[in-house]
């Protein structure tokens, strides 16, 4: 039922969801390449939507208490609290995500699952700001674009924002078994 609660919600609110089905486990698993089981600070999910990265991000790590999710669909995070009571999940924007780290702690992975591709420049600008500013020094981060928004403007402003913003950005191959076909921008800071 979470595909046809997800399929609601993009139909819905477009831009607040950006796809019309979940991300496959192939893009789950790539998307936590770099979680470690006993990461050295928090791992913050941005987006968590139905949660089909949530499920193996939380099955990898050996301590729940150390995952935060952030989502502005109030829905989606009551599906969430209640399928998975041991994490934390915050409903906000990302914008607002400062407020909910602990005093004077970063986060040590990001995993975002935004529509970059339908942000305007200005706005890519800002969130990634917030994202970096919530990184500790050598987190990591890992975020996705589907293959055919990489091609317009907005995903080749996105590209460039990424290599202006982390020391190191790697491309995953194209993960075939995911609709639409996407890649995984994975960064280091």
């Amino acid at each position: 039922m979470d595909w046809l609660r997800f399929i609601k919600a993009a139909v819905r609110r477009p831009k607040q969801v950006g796809a019309l089905l979940p991300s496959s486990q192939y893009l789950a698993e790539e998307m936590i390449r770099d979680v470690p089981e006993r990461p050295s600070g928090l791992v913050v999910e941005v987006g968590p939507g139905t949660g089909p990265i949530t499920a193996p991000l939380l099955q990898r790590l050996a301590d729940p208490a150390v995952y935060l999710g952030i989502d502005a669909n109030d829905q989606f995070l009551t599906t969430l609290a209640r399928r998975y009571p041991q994490a934390a999940f915050v409903h906000d924007t990302v914008e607002h995500l400062e407020r909910h780290l602990p005093e004077g702690k970063h986060a040590a992975h990001v995993v975002c699952s935004l529509p970059w591709a339908i942000f305007a420049p200005a706005m890519q600008e800002s969130i990634l700001g917030t994202l970096v500013r919530a990184l500790g020094p050598g987190g990591t981060f890992a975020t996705f674009a589907y293959q055919h928004g990489r091609v317009v403007p907005r995903g080749k402003a996105f590209r460039k924002l990424l290599d202006r913003q982390f020391r190191e950005v790697t491309v995953s191959p194209v993960i075939l078994r995911n609709v639409p076909p996407a890649v995984v921008y994975h960064c280091a800071k």
